[in-house]
């Protein structure tokens, strides 16, 4: 389980975070992990890391409806690493 993280803004825009969420998948695949998952949310604040994620190749795979206290949903991603 990885906890939060985040490319602080003044930084994003520079392949930081697209480099970490590359070495992430690189453990997993080393480590035998068949699929990685991500969760975050439907929500303004989120818009961002839901296209970074598309783009990087994770597909929504489930949602939780009205999961934060705005009613927002949670959505939930995931990549196939590749590893049989």
């Amino acid at each position: 389980w990885l906890s939060w993280f985040a490319v602080w803004p003044d930084y994003q825009g520079q392949g930081i975070g697209k480099w970490l969420l590359a070495e992430i998948c690189k453990t997993a695949r080393v480590k035998g992990y068949r699929k990685i998952f991500i969760e975050t949310y439907r929500h303004a604040t989120f818009s961002r890391a839901v296209e970074f994620y598309q783009r990087q190749g994770f597909r929504q795979v489930g949602s939780v409806e009205q999961f934060l206290p705005d009613k927002s949903d949670m959505l939930v991603f995931m990549l196939d690493t590749g590893t049989d």
